[in-house]
């Protein structure tokens, strides 16, 4: 099953960068999908680590994926887990946004990095941060927090911290949700010679 797999992944050309997104029927998953307006209720990003897909993600009921650092299960907060597995326990529909190309062996050595960093953000509990992550009318904008994560707000602190966006121009991390992480595209800095981008398409992985 894991070779399967592994193959799939490698036909598909998924690699380092590319976004995964679940959807969850539980209760809190449709209330994220609800409020969101998107067709999907969690999100994480890829990391190559000697030829294996990681998922870098910031969960708030993991029981079954194991952590690369505390080699257990981490309950809530920012964890890296094997992709393979982290497809054959999951329950739920799985869809991939392809980073093309893969990020090149420094970015995703940044990449890894951000993970170090935020290995010990517990999930974030405040229920304000996120409504204001969705709502976008008056006074609804978001204020930077490094304190907490969850996993929309991972993935966004992540491109920002490899300058495939703009932090300057752009808003915060904790202001991205995923519906934007649907249709996002790259802000390319100058100092990059490879030209990353998003497939517009997600591909779907696993059906529930």
């Amino acid at each position: 099953m894991r070779r399967k797999i592994r193959n799939w992944l490698k036909t598909k050309k998924i690699g380092a960068g590319s976004l995964v997104f679940f959807r969850s029927d539980t209760f809190n998953g449709k209330w994220v999908r609800f409020w969101t307006r998107s067709d999907w209720s969690h999100v994480g990003i890829l990391i190559e680590i000697c030829g294996e897909l990681w998922l870098l993600e910031a969960c708030s009921d993991n029981k079954k994926s194991i952590d690369f650092i505390l080699e257990e299960p981490r309950r809530r907060g920012v964890q890296l887990v094997k992709f393979v597995d982290k497809i054959i326990h999951c329950t739920h529909a799985i869809g991939i946004r392809r980073m093309i190309p893969y990020l090149n062996p420094l970015l995703n050595t940044s990449l890894f990095d951000q993970y170090k960093k935020h290995h010990d953000t517990e999930f974030t509990t405040n229920k304000m941060e996120f409504i204001f992550a969705w709502y976008d009318g008056p006074c609804g904008m978001n204020k930077q927090n490094d304190e907490t994560m969850f996993c929309s707000k991972l993935v966004a602190e992540c491109l920002y911290s490899l300058c495939l966006l703009d932090r300057k121009t752009g808003e915060p991390s904790n202001e991205y949700t995923q519906k934007d992480l649907e249709t996002i595209q790259l802000t390319n800095p100058k100092c990059r010679s490879i030209k990353y981008k998003y497939d517009n398409k997600i591909i779907t992985v696993k059906k529930k």
